[in-house]
């Protein structure tokens, strides 16, 4: 699977959003505020996705790749210090 995608067209840019999404990151100061987890997950399903929170997250969040709704807000959390 690794060097399906590897061999893709599209991986050198995402490879290199990767990179710099990580530097940003890491360059930011660790006390930033950021909204709690009820409002990240839901400026992620209005904002992002434009639908609405889907009732049973956790079932979403495990349907989606994550393994608990926890790793889906950290996520969350990185993706908006980065686009905010």
């Amino acid at each position: 699977m690794t060097l399906a995608v590897r061999a893709d067209d599209t991986y050198a840019g995402l490879a290199g959003r990767a990179e710099r999404k990580r530097e940003l990151l890491a360059s930011l100061p660790s006390d930033r505020a950021t909204p709690g987890d009820e409002e990240l997950v839901g400026w992620y399903f209005r904002e992002r996705l434009g639908q609405k929170v889907p009732v049973a997250l956790d079932a979403w969040a495990t349907t989606n790749g994550w393994r608990h709704v926890a790793e889906l807000v950290r996520a969350l959390r990185r993706e908006w210090w980065f686009v905010s």
